[in-house]
């Protein structure tokens, strides 16, 4: 899964690597860095509205259809096999792709120490290995709550089977969608074909990650300590 993340880039950036425009309802300043992005944040992502904009997500998906959130747990990811199948990510994948940039993703290595009962666990840091900004697959929705008369616009990111790079370490990865196919998956007006599907919902080439042991967990605003290579 991908429970935590780094975001750090300025929002004029972002608007210049994906070619979109800022989201009418933020200012720039809105978009606020963050070296340990979590559940339930508000995080930049691309969508495809009437133009390519660049606005804020809730992290944890919440379809329009649901009624009752009080004892709901937003999914913060969804598994790339079983979009096209399941009632709560069927109608998102269909129609409300998106795209969630990030300057890499942190993933945690479980390890039994001789002589202890309790494991301890490792986390690592996983970014380009040519300091690209990655950009993880999402899906978006649409929810009403009830009496605020608000949109809240919420986001999931996309996992799938992981590569030789992270699967000593965890069995999944983020999707990291390739340039050459930003265009199709934004797409509100089409339907991925299956070969497409297959082609964007895969692995991440080996080539494109690096991995470096972290000695001090990030807060939001501090960047995390990496071990020296």
């Amino acid at each position: 899964m991908c429970g935590r993340y780094a975001q750090t880039s300025p929002a004029l950036l972002l608007e210049n690597i994906f070619s979109a425009d800022i989201d009418n309802k933020y200012n720039r300043e809105d978009y606020e860095p963050s070296w340990n992005v979590s559940p339930g944040d508000n995080v930049p992502a691309i969508v495809e509205f009437d133009k390519r904009v660049l606005s804020r997500f809730r992290w944890g998906l919440i379809p329009g259809w649901v009624k009752k959130t009080s004892t709901l747990k937003p999914p913060i990811n969804a598994r790339a096999e079983t979009l096209s199948s399941k009632p709560y990510f069927k109608s998102a994948f269909r129609r409300r792709r998106c795209l969630i940039p990030a300057d890499g993703f942190y993933e945690w290595e479980t390890l039994q120490v001789p002589g202890s009962s309790r494991p301890i666990k490792l986390p690592w840091y996983f970014k380009s290995q040519e300091n690209r900004v990655l950009s993880f697959a999402g899906l978006y929705e649409i929810f009403k709550p009830q009496g605020s008369g608000i949109d809240l616009f919420t986001c999931t990111i996309i996992t799938c089977e992981a590569n030789s790079v992270l699967s000593p370490i965890h069995d999944r990865m983020p999707v990291i969608v390739d340039r050459s196919c930003w265009d199709i998956w934004l797409r509100p007006d089409k339907e991925l074909s299956e070969n497409e599907t297959k082609e964007i919902l895969r692995p991440a080439e080996t080539s494109l990650l690096e991995k470096i042991a972290v000695t001090k967990m990030a807060s939001k605003h501090s960047k995390p300590v990496f071990e020296l290579k």
